[in-house]
């Protein structure tokens, strides 16, 4: 977050393909000033392959494929309703 590494990170593997894939991960990033970043990554369930980034002044949706985006929308957000 803005250059800063995280404080910890904590990780859970849902479980270990008999290859030695983890199948489904899911990961808590804990950064200064109580700031937290989430991530998920699974081959055993299905996912619309894209990537939602939640901020303080709105939200971006990158589409399929994430890794190699061609749209992307920013939604932005102000007062109360929008936390």
């Amino acid at each position: 977050m803005g250059g800063v590494a995280p404080e910890s990170v904590e990780g859970v593997n849902f479980r270990l393909h008999e290859n030695g894939n983890d199948e489904h991960i899911s990961a808590l990033l804990k950064f200064p000033d109580g700031k937290h970043g989430t991530l998920e990554c699974s081959l055993r369930n299905p996912s619309p392959r894209q990537a939602t980034i939640c901020g303080t002044k709105g939200v971006i949706e990158v589409q399929f494929p994430f890794w190699c985006p061609t749209k992307f929308t920013v939604q932005g957000m102000t007062g109360l309703g929008s936390q």
